[in-house]
């Protein structure tokens, strides 16, 4: 399991374009987005969850297109508190979708998580999960990224870091939804209450990475 207490640890090796970042929204550079830049399979299917610790893994299958280039979906996973603040500002929780296409490249679709509503939609992924560490249950689940990004309205942050977690890996893409989605207190403390220490990685200098805000229209 890793200490997030002891972060310097992980790696005495790090390379400059690492994640999570600040997003000051006033350094950006705004793109109106004449095509569409993320879609995805109509559904999402889960068929595995596994408690890595201080996370939860639901590891599923589907397709991605992002900017005409087809990604595998690999795995969702959490963060408390989200780890990309937006000038300045943290949210309750993120949401991590990544993909890997044929050629290895390594493509993350965040998405924040505020208190509000309760969410239908992510329902789901807040109930019971393997108590036990590495262990692995089965999960079915289905949910449609497309419809739950659309119905946000929502522009998209891109820039390229790497993974929160060690190995740390490097020249992964980032799609960070702007807006976020709101589930309720109930459904957020089914998760927080069995990891309250937090499991977010410090903010990373951005060191001259262009951040893109591409407004979807």
């Amino acid at each position: 399991m890793l200490n997030y207490e002891q972060q310097e640890k992980w790696s005495k090796i790090v390379p400059n374009w690492q994640s999570p970042i600040n997003i000051d929204t006033l350094h950006t550079i705004e793109v109106n987005a004449q095509e569409k830049i993320l879609s995805f399979d109509d559904e999402y299917r889960f068929i595995n969850i596994v408690n890595k610790g201080n996370n939860l893994q639901y590891d599923g299958k589907g397709k991605a297109i992002i900017e005409g280039r087809t990604f595998d979906f690999q795995q969702l996973h959490f963060h408390f508190p989200a780890e990309h603040t937006i000038d300045g500002k943290s949210l309750p929780m993120e949401l991590h979708f990544v993909h890997q296409n044929m050629i290895g490249q390594i493509a993350v679709v965040a998405l924040y998580v505020e208190l509000g509503e309760f969410s239908k939609e992510l329902d789901s992924f807040f109930q019971d999960f393997p108590v036990n560490e590495s262990e692995k249950d089965p999960f079915s689940a289905t949910l449609s990224l497309n419809n739950l990004i659309a119905s946000l309205g929502s522009g998209v942050y891109h820039y390229l870091g790497s993974l929160t977690t060690p190995p740390l890996v490097k020249n992964v893409e980032w799609w960070v939804i702007e807006k976020p989605i709101t589930v309720s207190v109930e459904q957020l403390d089914k998760l927080k209450k069995r990891f309250n220490h937090g499991n977010a990685r410090e903010i990373q200098p951005t060191n001259g990475r262009k951040i893109i805000h591409y407004v979807l229209r």
